[in-house]
């Protein structure tokens, strides 16, 4: 069993290509969605959900924890889990109307997502 490897929100631009790819668009519904993959299609698959991915982990009676993922050429690995994120941020986006889980892995709201990119200082 490996130790789960935990990241301040200063500490995640260190992340070798971080930056460059970490993805606001891909959710955990998208990146495990059913593909029928082809040669034809392939390359496209992996750039639909090709880099880091943020999801929220929730479990009834148990505070919400942001966690990231890393993903290529359709392969996910859970990198760690992120601190220093507001726990009423991550309340509010898994209690938003509407919002479903894959598997107790939520996606991130506007405000969430908004503030995230604040802090670690990305734009667009």
């Amino acid at each position: 069993m490996s130790k789960e490897n935990v990241y301040g929100l200063d500490e995640l631009t260190s992340i070798e290509n971080f930056r460059d790819s970490v993805r606001f668009d891909v959710t955990p519904d998208i990146l495990f969605k059913s593909r029928f993959i082809t040669p034809e299609t392939k390359e496209q698959a992996y750039r639909e959900t090709h880099g880091f991915m943020f999801y929220i982990d929730y479990m009834e009676d148990v505070a919400p924890t942001l966690m990231l993922m890393k993903t290529k050429e359709l392969r996910s690995s859970t990198v760690g889990r992120v601190e220093g994120v507001p726990v009423e941020l991550l309340e509010a986006a898994v209690n938003c109307e509407g919002v479903k889980d894959y598997c107790g892995m939520y996606p991130l709201d506007d405000a969430l997502t908004s503030w995230l990119k604040e802090r670690l200082q990305i734009t667009g």
